[in-house]
């Protein structure tokens, strides 16, 4: 695979990886009998880890490089959306939300460094197609969450078979 195809492809885990857990915050809400205060705290808590894991990505970066710690985040973040599925209480889905934002969050700053990266030594900007293929895959994701839901798929289900194929696009890139 190209440098361009393999940090869009991680680009590409990472919106679909925030649209299936997106699409299933309803069924999360109802699932635990989330008040809303709660639910605001569990989104706070993604947010809030999400933003603490910058520093530690730029870090990460400096001594490992931006392809290196995109591909392990890619993993993390695959392994921490398949944990969230499993949330039997509020507490443990806070946990989980905060593994989870901490590993987009990290690979956000860390995928962002490898466009840069492979941007430079291209001959054509890149970034915002990379942006565009984080967007659409967000999308395909919530729309691959409705059609989950449609036909029944608990969230456990759903989430393990977006990390299956996703686990193959990773393994690629």
């Amino acid at each position: 695979m190209t440098p361009y195809g393999a940090v869009a492809t991680i680009f590409a885990i990472s919106g679909a990886s925030f649209g299936t857990w997106a699409s299933r915050i309803p069924t999360f809400k109802n699932q635990l009998d989330l008040e809303p205060a709660q639910l605001g705290t569990i989104l706070s808590v993604l947010a809030l880890a999400s933003i603490a894991s910058f520093p530690l990505a730029g870090r990460a970066m400096d001594l490992y490089g931006p392809t290196r710690v995109s591909k392990y985040l890619a993993w993390s973040t695959l392994a921490s959306l398949t944990l969230t599925s499993f949330a039997p209480t509020s507490w443990f889905l806070t946990l989980s939300v905060a593994v989870l934002g901490a590993s987009i969050g990290a690979l956000d700053v860390a995928m962002n460094g490898w466009g840069a990266e492979v941007e430079r030594r291209g001959v054509k900007l890149i970034m915002s197609s990379l942006h565009a293929y984080w967007s659409l895959s967000a999308g395909i994701g919530a729309l691959v969450g409705l059609t989950a839901i449609r036909f029944g798929f608990s969230v456990e289900q759903h989430f393990l078979l977006v990390v299956l194929i996703m686990s193959g696009f990773a393994g690629l890139a």
